[in-house]
């Protein structure tokens, strides 16, 4: 699944604009969060709302554009979308002015048209998990509101209740889901206060974190599916991590000879000259008998060099196993450096903590390998136990991915696959 990030960071903050109708309870919480963005506006349609209260309070712009007022002044009734469009237009160009990069929804109760949501990132809080279907595939809370969302939770035998955070469309509750709060235990049958519950242990909590978790870069979506990146890769790094510590030296030493072989064979390995290998360590698939194999053969054998300030691999060629030094993180690397020209790499051997079978790859999470790869038009080849491939790697436009994949067991052709 190809992903395309919601929101890119930038040097700045990103900028948010808050609509809201009523207190702000919501926009108060996210003016107390801290993180990588700040609110840069707030508009009400709403006169008798807080927004100028709270505006005041934080020396933020304000804007209000009386809902009600605008369609009198338009001789139109409530329901004519035309001239709510119109009214989303006018509110555009105020975003505009503002440099907004993301609208956020704190309890404001107009309908949203294109106007906005299609030219502008706009959040939203639901109080129900959007999550949960019908039997028709259909999001059974959508168009809920308030009190009466509660109320359909406790008609279909809920439990417990979860706000959801999710990106706001055109079809009403139909954009994807972003975040969705912990449960709120449903402890008797007050729908009001059950409400205020939730707003204070679901809406106050997961909104803010989603706004800051948006600002950090954390989210991306494909096919619909919003995705935490950094949280996703977080838990498989850690799970392949165990994976490999759990591993006893022989079963290494097994598995790495059997890989090794496998490599060894490889047609793209023999006809190489210049052959980039990456140095095993912490129980990775271990690489020094193939390493000197290629010594043996007389190919140039490359080593990268971590440069923590440049955060980059410098390519360097290895003489011998027995000229090595500790480097970065506590790889070894050549003693001497003796950099090599990347364009000359007709093979680079590629570590990895999770792959899947066309050839998506899951690093380190520093970014070395797949900014060095980019450069490299040699073939590249990952090694790794049958354990670490998974069913499927979620990826970036940054990300790059590996040719084969050679195991203890097979030899996987990863363009075969893609």
């Amino acid at each position: 699944m190809q992903l395309k990030q919601l929101y890119k960071p930038r040097n700045d903050k990103m900028r948010l604009a808050a609509f809201m109708s009523g207190t702000g309870s919501n926009l108060r919480k996210i003016l107390e969060k801290k993180g990588n963005f700040e609110v840069v506006m707030i508009f009400t349609d709403n006169e008798k709302s807080n927004a100028k209260k709270i505006a005041d309070e934080n020396k933020i712009s304000y804007y209000c554009n009386d809902i009600r007022e605008y369609y009198q002044s338009k001789g139109k009734d409530r329901k004519d979308m035309n001239v709510r469009k119109e009214y989303d237009k006018e509110t555009a160009e105020l975003l505009k002015k503002h440099n907004v990069d993301v609208v956020v929804l704190c309890g404001y109760m107009s309908v949203v048209t294109e106007e906005i949501c299609d030219n502008y990132l706009t959040l939203n809080i639901h109080p129900a998990d959007l999550r949960i279907l019908d039997d028709k595939g259909a999001r059974l809370y959508a168009g809920c509101m308030g009190a009466g969302c509660i109320k359909k939770v406790i008609e279909n035998n809920g439990k417990e209740l979860r706000s959801s955070t999710h990106i706001v469309t055109a079809e009403v509750d139909g954009g994807a889901v972003i975040m969705v709060s912990a449960p709120v235990k449903i402890d008797n049958n007050d729908e009001r206060q059950l409400l205020e519950k939730l707003k204070e242990q679901g809406d106050w909590k997961v909104y803010p974190e989603t706004v800051k978790r948006l600002a950090e870069g954390r989210f991306w979506i494909g096919e619909g599916t919003v995705i935490d990146l950094v949280e996703e890769k977080t838990l498989l790094r850690e799970g392949m991590r165990k994976m490999r510590e759990n591993m006893d030296d022989e079963e290494v030493k097994s598995k790495s000879e059997a890989a090794t072989k496998r490599l060894l064979e490889l047609q793209e390995y023999v006809t190489a000259k210049t052959v980039m290998f990456y140095m095993g360590i912490n129980k990775e698939v271990q690489t020094n008998a193939a390493i000197s194999n290629a010594l043996a053969s007389k190919k140039k054998v490359v080593i990268p060099v971590s440069d923590l300030d440049k955060k980059c691999i410098i390519p360097s060629q290895l003489e011998s196993l027995d000229a090595m030094r500790l480097g970065a993180y506590g790889i070894p690397e050549p003693s001497a450096m003796k950099e090599v020209n990347a364009n000359e790499i007709e093979l680079i051997i590629v570590p990895g903590l999770a792959f899947d079978e066309k050839g998506n790859r899951i690093g380190y999470g520093l970014g070395f390998f797949d900014r060095f790869m980019e450069k490299i038009a040699g073939k590249k080849i990952a090694l790794a136990y049958e354990s670490q491939i998974v069913d499927m790697v979620r990826t970036t436009e940054h990300d790059v991915a590996v040719d084969k994949i050679i195991t203890e067991e097979r030899v996987i052709d990863c363009g075969v696959s893609r």
